[in-house]
């Protein structure tokens, strides 16, 4: 339950972000702070709504779930069946069933239980009695455990019966023995119950690798749908927006923040899941028969991985977010130059993927030069106010880049206009 309860909060969380994204992309268009307006903006408003609709119906159908609740039932492994195949590459596949049969008469099917270590076998041992928390028509199961009150059945007693005649696609079934088979077995000299009473008794604590084995495979931290939904959303929707961001003046600074809030998104991402995970890992009724330190340990271990991933973000997005700090504080800088050059040039990448660029370079009063650097497909947005002659006296307003290296003398273009003085 805690962890469909994790998936609802992180689930929601993501459907906040995405429309704090499409309230700024609709206020960053309408209002003009971007360059461009490219159409296909409509199609990827429609596209986040979609999304975000869709994010909706399973936070709603979940928090259905978690409202009704769960059921408690006893009831008694029937089958277990393990079913071999081949996919369309041709290789082998193996794919589980447990069939419990509870009390009430129902039955029901699941391809994974809640288990680890000693208890994987147990619940593969049909006759074995257990109870079962679940949800109800749902394939959720929240605890599973031996049920105390009868004693555990021995693998031995179990029959295994092949279904199927080739040899890439069959099954092999895992029953109880009849009383006939089960009066055999006893003739062998073997005894059909085992001495020990309940799961917990034969619990001493050498499952406790098995448990932390157990608890990074459901606890990893990009493995859920909300993860990985939150970070595609950050690439496809960062990307995107840096790509439709105009490369001139304030938004040509601002670009460089996108990918760097990502960052700071995912590492804030991070935090929270681990948090998340942390507490589920302690409460989670799986791990109940280990000690409280396997527990810290699993804990400790989950929140390592996380805690890398964070930092490495954080890292990311502090170290670039500094520059355009510095750049957005300094601000916009206008001073009279003269247009000293137009330079077309290009270059060619280790893939022979070729880039055309423009430099505009501008010779300011004190003698420096000041270099414009933008693809060729946006040079006329600088011709219009510059003209394409050399020697004309412009004031010319600019920003420091703040991806250049320290020394670069290439800038980010606001706009320009001709200087009264000189005209």
């Amino acid at each position: 339950m805690r962890r469909l309860r994790d998936q609802v909060i992180l689930m929601t969380l993501t459907v906040v972000l995405l429309i704090v994204y499409l309230v700024f992309r609709v206020w960053s268009l309408t209002s003009g702070a971007e360059g461009r307006n490219p159409t296909v903006d409509v199609l990827w408003m429609l596209g986040i709504l979609a999304t975000v609709g869709g994010c909706v119906y399973f936070i709603i159908r979940d928090a259905g779930i978690l409202r009704r609740g769960m059921s408690t039932a006893r009831g008694i492994i029937l089958t277990y069946e393990v079913h071999h195949s081949v996919d369309s590459d041709g290789d082998p596949t193996t794919t589980d069933e447990y069939v419990i049969a509870l009390d009430d008469g129902r039955r029901l099917t699941f391809r994974e239980l809640p288990v680890y270590g000693k208890m994987v076998e147990r619940m593969r041992t049909p006759g074995n009695h257990i109870v079962i928390r679940w949800f109800e028509d749902t394939t959720i199961i929240d605890m599973i455990d031996l049920d105390p009150a009868f004693r555990i059945i021995p693998s031995y007693c179990v029959i295994k019966e092949k279904h199927g005649t080739g040899d890439k696609e069959y099954s092999i079934v895992h029953r109880m023995p009849t009383p006939q088979e089960l009066n055999g077995l006893a003739q062998h000299g073997l005894p059909v119950y085992s001495t020990e009473t309940n799961g917990a008794s034969v619990d001493d604590g050498s499952d406790a690798q098995a448990a932390r084995k157990d608890a990074r495979t459901r606890y990893m931290a990009f493995i859920n749908p909300p993860t990985i939904l939150f970070f595609t959303a950050i690439i496809v929707l960062g990307g995107y927006q840096v790509s439709t961001m105009s490369p001139f003046g304030l938004d040509g600074v601002m670009q460089a923040t996108i990918l760097s809030v990502g960052a700071l998104l995912a590492a804030v991402w991070c935090v929270i899941h681990a948090v998340m995970q942390a507490v589920a890992i302690y409460r989670d009724d799986v791990y109940r028969h280990e000690s409280t330190t396997d527990r810290s340990r699993m804990i400790a271990r989950n929140a390592l991985r996380h805690g890398i991933v964070a930092i490495i973000c954080l890292l990311m997005g502090v170290s670039s977010l500094s520059s355009v700090w510095a750049t957005l504080a300094q601000g916009p800088v206008t001073e009279p130059v003269t247009l000293i050059e137009i330079a077309h040039r290009e270059e060619t990448d280790s893939d022979d993927d070729t880039t055309y660029y423009t430099d505009f370079v501008f010779d300011t009063q004190s003698g420096d030069d000041i270099t414009i650097t933008v693809d060729r497909s946006d040079e006329d947005y600088i011709l219009r106010q510059t003209g394409d002659k050399t020697g004309r006296g412009l004031l010319l307003t600019y920003w420091h880049d703040p991806t250049g290296s320290s020394g670069s003398r290439n800038y980010v273009y606001d706009h320009a206009v001709p200087d009264p003085s000189k005209e």
